[in-house]
């Protein structure tokens, strides 16, 4: 398989979701290797968290 860019996964992530399959049998169905799945959607959710840098506030109420 080419390398893929994370747009490209996430259009194979959204086709995973929308077959209600476990990864494992989506990934044997489709021939997507599943350890690469797993990799790409950690990438994925990496890109979803908010970028922070340093200390984040908080306030603490007595």
């Amino acid at each position: 398989m080419k390398n893929l860019t994370l747009d490209e996964f996430n259009k194979i992530h959204e086709d995973w979701k929308a077959t209600g399959l476990s990864i494992r049998d989506y990934c044997s169905n489709t021939g997507f290797e599943e350890g690469k799945f797993y990799y790409w959607r950690k990438k994925l959710a990496d890109t979803m968290l908010p970028q922070t840098k340093g200390f984040v506030p908080i306030q603490m109420s007595r």
